[in-house]
């Protein structure tokens, strides 16, 4: 006489269908939720069928829904930029914006140059020798240099 099995009969789930979910990113929670199983029904199911427990089963399969998902990236990208675009920031990590990086040698040389524009603006050209102006920063000459027409033009008669 054959033997009779054991416990409860083991729940189905079908594999075709458990790997789409986890390629769609869903949560542990919703793919139980989805075969109606305890996180214990689905771990032993996956050591059976994949011989690695459900979370990195579901890790692994993930994985090849981010591929995936690169993949149609480039596809969408071609027609709609925007849907692209939301895909990558939601599981890609991708951003909009650059991150820029701003050094405190780089801060006090832009102040540095703003103090020399401002002491042109405060002090007429007239009285600034070629060695002051030669000594300005690159952008402070090219002021300098107009501020110097300007005033030979109003000397002139052509100012307004």
């Amino acid at each position: 006489m054959a033997q009779r099995p054991r416990g409860r009969p083991l729940k189905e789930i079908n594999q075709e269908e458990f790997e789409k979910l986890c390629k769609y990113h869903c949560t542990s929670q919703e793919i139980m939720d989805f075969f109606d199983v305890t996180d214990k029904t689905i771990t032993a199911w996956c050591r059976r069928t994949y011989n690695q427990g459900f979370s990195d089963a579901r890790k692994r399969f993930e994985q090849m829904g981010k591929a995936n998902l690169r993949k149609i990236q480039f596809q969408l990208a071609e027609k709609n930029p925007n849907m692209a675009i939301f895909l990558g920031k939601q599981y890609l990590g991708q951003r909009n914006s650059p991150t820029v990086a701003v050094s405190m040698e780089g801060i006090q040389a832009a102040n540095a140059q703003f103090l020399s524009l401002a002491e042109m603006i405060n002090h007429p050209v007239a009285e600034r020798t070629l060695a002051q102006v030669e000594a300005l920063p690159e952008a402070g000459r090219a002021v300098a240099d107009l501020l110097a027409d300007t005033a030979q033009t109003e000397k002139a008669g052509g100012g307004t």
